[in-house]
């Protein structure tokens, strides 16, 4: 089925064997059809913690469970389908997912017995050539070749000659588009692991909304997964709003708080702080699942790392329409697109709002900037990104996670600097909402971003409870 519950066919796996008698039969049927057992039937987050699981090995982990299992008795294959596969916006196309296959291919390789070890190897081989060529007509780059060698997969000769038609299509799609033989580059970026030694400098805007900004605060106490240094930039319009943030600062000692006098000299303190990262954050979203400060943040050609863009979405609420994902280039974890080949928030490198910059690139893009609110420092940045991208002196790429983690939820607007799409009910209004703040009450996160988010800002419901039964508390 479709994500909306249509039926698009059945697509039967062939079983060469009614059991699977041992590991050396999995495997066997792995390299017949590819994968032959669903992850649907368990969960992965419930056996992350399990040896039987590996993630690294993307959508491929279910293999190794079921080659484990079979070292522990047969393998039944039942006669007729169980169920229907629902597919999800999540869900790896061929060309993502490739570099997860050609790893699994060889620890294939890698658990056959002795006496099989030469016939596995030959299969694999043969099968991942078959799909680097198949790549290569499709005008996926080479990637998948360069895939293939790094995991040490040796490309097969027979495969070109027991199918010379396929070796024709490539080399015609080769000379036809001489581009397609140019690497991107986006493995060796991928690879680029080493893990920042270094606190991320998050700076929060807020203006009159301390319970929305409480909610955020509280999202990252949750959620931060590396260190990180909050800081909050607040400014209040009323007596009773700087009261309420008052109690925010009581609630959240831990962050560092800065009430806005001149908003582009308190900005510019604020990030000639702390270590060689710079992330910034408003009041009006949450993070949602689990972040931290990953290695490609780091790399020179990557321009940001996003934590509120994924494959899921597919959305953009201030245009109000549907997007197309750009050419995405992944491992396990880890997205990587071109921003000036993409559209919408996908080519939106400078956002303020959930991005994680290396600090020194972000100071270079800060000068000569003119602002005096963080709409305005946006607005001037992302203009400077798209003069300096049309000279080709800023780096390329994006990253973000598969799936995003961070969403902004604009139920009201504060400022009338920009006319910012945003919701209008009343009981989410700013001032409504200082009102329940006042009387106690708190955003609970998990039952307010209750599903995945569909863009990187979406009118959520605020489910408001008290502290203490909220979870975390």
């Amino acid at each position: 089925m479709d994500e909306h519950g249509k039926h698009l066919g059945d697509d039967l796996f062939h079983f060469q064997e009614s059991t699977l008698v041992d590991s050396d039969a999995v495997i066997r049927q792995y390299l017949h059809s590819c994968i032959p057992f669903p992850a649907a039937f368990y969960r992965n987050c419930h056996l992350d913690y399990s040896s039987m699981v590996e993630p690294c090995f993307g959508s491929f982990a279910d293999g190794l469970f079921f080659i484990d299992l079979a070292k522990h008795g047969p393998i039944k294959i039942l006669s007729e389908p169980l169920y229907r596969y629902r597919k999800h916006p999540g869900q790896m196309s061929t060309l993502q997912s490739r570099r997860a296959e050609f790893r699994f291919l060889m620890e294939l390789v890698r658990r056959a017995s002795p006496g099989f070890h030469r016939f596995v190897l030959k299969r694999a081989s043969e099968r991942a050539t078959q799909a680097s060529l198949n790549d290569l007509i499709d005008q996926r780059h080479i990637d998948s070749l360069a895939e293939q060698r790094n995991e040490g997969l040796p490309f097969s000769p027979k495969t070109l000659f027991h199918k010379p038609k396929l070796l024709i299509r490539a080399i015609t799609t080769a000379m036809a588009h001489p581009k397609c033989l140019r690497p991107s580059g986006a493995q060796e970026i991928l690879r680029f692991n080493d893990s920042p030694n270094e606190n991320v400098n998050l700076i929060v805007f807020s203006k009159d909304r301390p319970l929305q900004l409480a909610g955020l605060l509280k999202s990252i106490q949750i959620h931060a997964q590396s260190p990180i240094d909050v800081q909050v930039l607040w400014k209040a319009s009323q007596k009773e709003i700087r009261q309420a943030y008052d109690v925010v600062q009581q609630e959240f000692p831990g962050a560092k708080w800065v009430e806005e006098r001149d908003f582009n000299k308190d900005l510019k303190a604020l990030v000639s702080q702390g270590g060689g990262y710079l992330a910034f954050g408003t009041d009006d979203s949450l993070f949602f699942q689990p972040f931290r400060l990953e290695g490609v943040a780091g790399h020179p050609r990557v321009v940001c790392f996003s934590t509120r863009l994924g494959l899921n979405t597919k959305k953009c609420y201030t245009s109000n329409r549907d997007s197309e994902l750009p050419q995405i280039f992944c491992d396990e974890k880890i997205l990587l697109w071109k921003w000036g080949e993409a559209t919408d928030d996908f080519a939106y490198p400078m956002s303020l709002d959930g991005h994680i910059f290396r600090k020194s690139f972000f100071l270079a893009m800060l000068d000569g900037c003119e602002f005096s609110n963080p709409n305005e420092l946006e607005d001037c940045l992302a203009r400077k990104a798209v003069s300096m991208k049309i000279k080709d002196t800023l780096p390329v790429w994006m990253a973000s996670y598969r799936t995003s983690r961070y969403v902004s939820i604009p139920v009201n607007r504060i400022q009338n600097t920009f006319s910012n799409r945003a919701g209008n009910r009343p009981e989410f209004s700013s001032s409504s909402l200082l009102g329940k703040y006042q009387q106690g009450l708190r955003i609970d996160i998990d039952q307010t971003v209750s599903c995945l988010p569909n863009a990187a800002h979406q009118e959520f419901d605020l489910f408001l409870a008290r502290p203490n039964t909220l979870p975390g508390t």
